[in-house]
């Protein structure tokens, strides 16, 4: 009986120790996505592929971490779709943020070009 009362405590000893909620970050695409947006930051030029590419980046990235969320078994389904909500909003929200740097960039390239064909 004692051996098995201890077997008890044991196992729930090590369930409640790794049932702690984890963040939803794989290091080997942490470190490649901030290689990315570095390498991205520093040669910022405004061609369609390189911003195909970072929108697709994004999309990769977003796409993983809600699966990680969708399959989590530890969270009741209310948990779920609330932080699938916020994971989508966020999402939707840096996508934004590079379509508005992208027209920026082009705009400003676009505004830059008319002015020196005025002058001559």
């Amino acid at each position: 009986m004692k051996r098995i009362f201890a077997l008890l405590i044991t196992a729930a000893t090590f369930t409640s120790a790794f049932a702690q909620q984890e963040k939803f970050k794989d290091s080997r695409t942490d470190n490649h996505s901030k290689k990315e947006e570095q390498v991205y930051q520093k040669n910022f030029s405004s061609s369609v592929k390189e911003r195909d590419e970072q929108v697709q980046r994004i999309k990769r990235e977003f796409e993983q971490k809600i699966e990680l969320v969708r399959y989590n078994r530890r969270l009741k389904n209310s948990e779920k779709t609330r932080q699938i909500n916020l994971l989508e909003r966020q999402r939707d929200q840096k996508l934004n943020d590079v379509a508005r740097a992208f027209q920026n960039k082009n705009a400003y390239y676009n505004d830059k070009y008319a002015t020196n064909n005025k002058k001559h």
